[in-house]
């Protein structure tokens, strides 16, 4: 080490000397003390100098080139600007003291990201453990992000998308990787921003041990881009050849005796330890197998080589660049071929550290020492035995080698050779590290472009995934490849086309060939696929009234991606590697081909489906038959054609289609309404094959596909939103315990209906989170009451936030040191959602979608993922959507479905209270809403939006979002802790003013009528939130919940609890029109319509709402329609009519007639309740346009 970084370090006194995170800086200069903002430091005369003074010195002078001034301690008399000691100072830092180093160790161990557990006992397998290191880092500069979208006045539904350029740093133990990362963190490192946070640096190797520094793993950011949208990070790796020896941060690290899987420096309960995970290493049972040397060598080089974007080789000799060479094809060569469809072949850098200051001026420029080194080389190709071998193997697979760059070529995306000056010439220094932080960005970027080409850029949630199975997959085998592709299905989007979904057939047939042990001929394959392809064809022309022959409905361009039946590399791993056997032995050279493909097989394949499509059109008659005739005798055929091609299968389980991505009767509709077979079809299938049951309500008693299973289902009622009718949202944000405000106030809002109308038929979708998930969630998949659902709501309080529940509190480690370890234990809490809601019941299944006499509102729930992005939970299945700030879990199948109790869990680890969840079946981590305003209302938007685009109103009929209560600050009164059966007060301070708490959630729900267009209906969009005139309990405290809940109930206000009841109750009604618009003069028009219920016929529901119309809190209801500017139209409603709704459930009304003075004028339509209460019925006001 230098004198100069010597200085930063000496000092003996803990007073003389600097901590690693002080920056060393003079502030003026030694020969005069003047301030000045240029100063200089020399290393020889180890002083700081003004520019003036520096020329003055006679070493540094205009005659220093006329006489030889000698170099103390060999160090050069070199004008070094102080910003450069200040960038290159961290990268040369070491402890003044055995005391410090430890602490430094020990600190380092935070970074720490993957390694391996071994005991004494060499009976025990070795574990290879996941730290969270990666979700942790990600999730934290999220956080951050946001928190600064959220004081620029930003949605809190903003999220970037993240894509992480990763960096590995390889080279034998002392070659001066973690010196390299420190370099280049401490370049982008702005002491002025840092706001006196330290960076997380590497610990670097003492120069008086022989023992390496550190073991495993570590991963460290760059602070130039942590919370940006690639992010770099920088992966350390443990040193190659490094010996059985402990590293010195093992004898440091103490040993857990606790049986948590996180390792000793993660806090049991935080966020990290969530996601930390380990797995036995089934291959270590050979003692060959179990050692250091071993592990780096085979199992860290396929992680970091399969995962890397960018490829750091460091080598501290520069003389001995062919064996650098060497051991970076030999390393590479044992990872290439345990991974297909590798999107790209990592970039390489090659650092020669510590190179010498006397090297030629031109050879420090990078692509100039390239040439130069591997220019070299041309001579000893084949000389050399290590890349003799290897040109060899590359000729046995089709691919002649000549060069060594063709032969890194065939392993790495690219090679880069730059050296890096010892400590002596920190110019110099500062100047390679600067180039080489440009080739590693220039690299990173270039990787993301290649991956993005071959749509397989990861974000930080998909990288996870793919390391989740990664470990898995290595930790089982080091022989039989990693794939890329099949790891994508984890999360690939959702098919939504007949083209994609006829390639999840064949890929599902094939497969199931291969477990059935038949061959896999894709001409069988295509053959089997025609006629129901074909069927499916046909019936998609007759739902979307599609005219003509064969001829015209036979798609030109029919699409069937390819299957693999020979190489298992599809067409993004070609591009790296070449022709890829299963075994992962990498056969042939060359470009993407397949012997089965739609290209090949397209005339055959055309021929088959258009002889099939043309036989299914002859056998449907001529077009001019009635269309709901031709509708209901295609689907007789396409019913044959379904069950004579799934009888012969068991159930999509076993034919591996999946099943909760594609509606199994027409391949292309959205998969929406589950079966109790577990079959899952669409709404236009339901319709198809369900027996009618008033307007919008459909019974289904057969499953139509045709599975081996018993084709006679549970008779199952399906009602879904009306397709002239509006859009009615409930948004239910968190507020931990006074959630209990939404229940009492929904229980009002009944109550003001007399109870005849259930809450779950007011509206078509509610969206919730935190302990509001319960309530939501009871509505929509429960046939609880209210009472019912409070009563569980209390149970579930009691045993998850009572004080014998309450477990240690902890500080995080680590990056994010502002969060909170879990305040109370889990367990209680899953097991009370396990108890309330049933343990095996899925949210998307045959469980939630019949609730006896009412109609399902679609709910959606909504949490936080690992790296800060919104996840939303549903009961509903949609299209695949992109560019949404937010991604909708939706699993192939009903083995992925979250359970209900699971989806509130999930949504209940807010910060504080519970850790992160983690759901066994797919490892995804769950963090709540990390404190964030959590109003779930403009994902709740966008989603509606998608479900339901409105033919009549640009505008949902009702948006109601309920607070959880809104107390006072200075209020001289608050909770007691005793408050437990009745209310009882103690008292507060004196209050000067009252004035309500300013509560996050009203910020959101201002936030989001600050997205809405100016000309929004403001009397659609309500936020109803309780006033209380007292300073409120805290969120967890459950002694107060009783109290508070009776405070809550005599604190609503009635006459809010009346115009939301009666908006919603008018909402219940819709009109249709029945014809044109009659056109009598110019200023006389006429439309014809009627007057429609959302309640479904023949429902008690119905008689229910009749008997409410007749109360007498209704004066002689009616529906009035207005023109703006003119005159009332009423139309009463008959009491003939009321009185069949008493006897028969049915609503029917006589078809009105509307008088207009334009066509295109704009009425509204209201239901009267009393001569001095009117509210709009669903989708007014609005234009009656003669499109409509």
């Amino acid at each position: 080490m230098s004198n100069w970084a010597a200085a930063f370090s000496e000092g003996g006194a803990e007073e003389d000397g600097l901590e690693e995170d002080e920056v060393w800086e003079s502030t003026e200069c030694d020969a005069c003390g003047s301030f000045d903002s240029d100063l200089y430091y020399c290393l020889s005369c180890v002083q700081t100098l003004c520019d003036t003074c520096w020329e003055e010195v006679p070493a540094h002078g205009r005659n220093k080139s006329r006489f030889r001034f000698p170099n103390i301690n060999g160090m050069k008399h070199e004008k070094t600007p102080h910003h450069v000691l200040k960038a290159i100072q961290p990268a040369f830092f070491t402890p003044p003291n055995d005391a410090s180093y430890e602490a430094m160790l020990k600190e380092d161990d935070q970074a720490s990201w993957f390694g391996v557990r071994r005991e004494e006992d060499e009976k025990l397998p070795i574990l290879l453990q996941d730290h969270g290191r990666f979700p942790e880092l990600m999730a934290a500069s999220s956080i951050d992000s946001r928190k600064k979208f959220m004081q620029q006045g930003k949605g809190p539904t903003r999220v970037v998308k993240r894509t992480p350029i990763l960096v590995s740093f390889v080279g034998q133990t002392g070659a001066g990787k973690s010196t390299l990362i420190r370099l280049l963190i401490g370049l982008k490192l702005d002491h002025k921003t840092s706001n006196g946070v330290r960076p997380q640096l590497p610990v670097i190797g003492s120069a008086i041990s022989d023992i390496a520094t550190s073991s495993d793993v570590h991963l460290y950011p760059d602070p130039a881009t942590i919370q940006t949208e690639n992010p770099i990070l920088y992966a350390d790796s443990e040193g190659l050849d490094g010996g059985e020896r402990l590293s010195l941060s093992a004898s440091f690290r103490s040993l857990s005796t606790s049986d948590s899987i996180a390792p000793p420096f993660v806090s049991e309960g935080s966020f990290r330890a969530a996601f930390c995970s380990e797995r036995e290493l089934v291959w270590s049972d050979d003692p060959s197998r179990r050692t250091r040397d071993f592990i780096v060598a085979q199992l860290y080089s396929r992680l970091l080589f399969t995962f890397s974007d960018v490829i750091v080789f460091v080598q501290r000799n520069a003389r001995v660049i062919e064996g650098v060479i060497e051991t970076m094809v030999e390393w590479a060569a044992a990872a290439l071929e345990t991974a297909y469809n590798q999107p790209i072949l990592p970039y390489a850098v090659v650092a020669l550290n510590a190179t010498d200051e006397s090297t030629p001026e031109e050879l420090w420029d990078v692509n100039v020492s390239t040439s130069a080194i591997l220019s070299s080389f041309s001579g000893i190709l084949y000389k050399n035995l290590v890349f003799k071998r290897h040109v060899k193997l590359w000729a046995d697979r089709g691919k002649i080698v000549t060069t060594l760059d063709e032969l890194l070529g065939c392993y790495f995306s690219k090679v880069q050779i730059i050296r890096i000056p010892t400590s002596q010439s920190p110019n110099l220094m500062y100047k390679q590290g600067h180039q080489l932080y440009s080739e590693i960005s220039a690299a990173g970027s270039l990787a993301q472009v290649r991956k993005s080409h071959l749509r397989m850029l990861l974000n930080s949630r998909q990288l996870q995934a793919y390391l989740d199975r990664a470990f898995d997959h290595y930790s089982r085998t080091l022989e039989h490849p990693f794939d890329f592709v099949q790891a994508s299905f984890l999360n690939s989007p959702v098919p939504n086309n007949l083209g994609d979904n006829i390639l999840e057939f064949a890929i599902a047939l094939m497969n199931h060939q291969i477990e059935e042990k038949q061959p896999r001929v894709g001409k069988e394959i295509f053959e089997k696929l025609s006629p129901l392809i074909a069927s499916c064809i046909m019936i998609d022309a007759i739902r979307h009234s599609v005219l003509g022959t064969a001829d015209r409905i036979f798609p030109e361009n029919m699409r069937a991606t390819a299957i693999i039946y020979r190489c298992n590399n599809t067409r993004i791993g070609h591009t790296s590697k070449g022709h890829q056997l299963q075994s992962g032995i990498i056969f042939k050279h060359g470009e993407y081909f397949s012997n089965i493909t739609f290209a090949n097989y397209r005339d055959t394949f055309h021929s088959l489906v258009f002889m099939h499509l043309s036989d299914i059109l002859s056998k449907l008659g001529s077009n001019s038959d009635d269309s709901l005739l031709q509708q209901a005798r295609a689907h007789r055929l396409h019913s044959d054609v379904l069950k004579s091609f799934y009888s012969t299968y068991k159930s999509a389980e076993t034919l591996g289609i999946p099943s909760h991505n594609i509606c199994l009767g027409c391949l292309s509709g959205s998969p929406e309404h589950v079966l109790s077979c577990e079959d899952v079809l669409c709404s236009a299938c339901i319709e198809a094959y369900g027996r009618p049951q008033g307007r919008n309500a459909y019974v289904l008693e057969t499953c139509p596909i045709g599975f081996q299973h018993e084709s006679t289902i549970e008779p199952q009622y399906i009602c879904s939103k009306p397709k002239n009718a509006g859009v009615r949202l409930l948004s239910l944000e968190d507020g931990a315990l006074h959630s209990i405000t939404q229940l009492e106030v929904l229980r009002r809002v009944e109550l003001e209906l007399l109870g005849k109308i259930s809450v779950r038929s007011l509206f078509d979708m509610i969206s919730a989170n935190g302990m509001a998930s319960i309530i939501a969630l009871a509505i929509a998949t429960q046939e609880w009451s209210l009472d019912e659902c409070a009563s569980k709501f209390l149970d579930i309080a009691t045993q998850s936030f009572s004080q014998s529940n309450l477990r240690k509190t902890r500080k995080l480690l680590g990056v994010n040191k502002g969060a909170l370890a879990a305040k109370y234990r889990s367990s209680s809490l899953e097991s009370s959602l396990q108890k309330a809601f049933d343990s095996d019941a899925v949210l998307f299944g045959p469980e939630s979608r019949c609730l006896g006499n009412t109609s399902i509102p679609k709910v959606m729930i909504t949490s936080e993922s690992a790296d800060g992005g919104t996840t939303v939970f549903t009961n509903y299945h949609r299209g695949n959507s992109k560019s949404l700030p937010y991604k909708v879990v939706r699993p192939n199948s009903v083995k992925g479905e979250m359970k209900i109790w699971e989806v509130a869990r999930a949504s209940l680890t807010f910060s504080g209270h519970f850790k992160p969840f983690k759901h066994d079946a797919t490892e995804r981590t769950y963090t709540g809403h990390g404190g964030y305003p959590s109003d779930p209302i403009e994902v709740m938007q966008h989603e509606s939006e998608r479900l339901w685009p409105s033919p009549t109103s640009t505008f949902p009929d009702a948006v109601l979002s309920i607070g959880t209560g809104t107390g006072l600050n200075n209020s001289k009164f608050k909770f007691s802790k005793e408050a437990t059966e009745r209310m009882m007060w103690k008292p507060a301070r004196a209050a000067t003013s009252e004035k309500p708490e300013e509560e996050p959630h009203d910020s959101a729900w201002n936030q989001f009528l600050g997205t809405l267009p100016p000309n929004y209906p403001s009397s659609k969009y309500s936020r109803l939130d309780v006033q209380i005139p007292h300073i409120l309990p805290e969120k967890d405290d459950v002694s107060a919940l009783l109290a508070f809940q009776k405070t809550v109930r005599a604190n609503i206000r009635q006459e809010e609890i009346r115009e939301i009841a009666m908006k919603l109750l008018a909402a219940l009604f819709y009109f249709e029109r029945t014809g044109i618009i009659d056109e009598v003069s110019d200023e006389e028009f006429y439309i014809y319509g009627e007057i429609h219920c959302r309640l479904p016929n023949g429902r008690s529901e119905v008689k229910q709402l009749a008997d409410l119309l007749t109360d007498k809190k209704f004066d002689n209801p009616a529906f009035i329609f207005q023109e703006t500017h003119g005159p009332e139209q009423c139309f009463p409603i008959p009491s003939c009519s009321l009185d069949d709704m008493q006897r028969s459930c049915r609503f029917r009304l006589p078809g009105i007639r509307i008088r207009l003075s334009r066509s295109m004028a704009e009425v509204d339509a209201v239901l009267r309740v009393t001569p001095e209460e009117k509210f709009s019925i669903s989708g007014f006001p609005r234009v009656m346009q003669e499109t409509e």
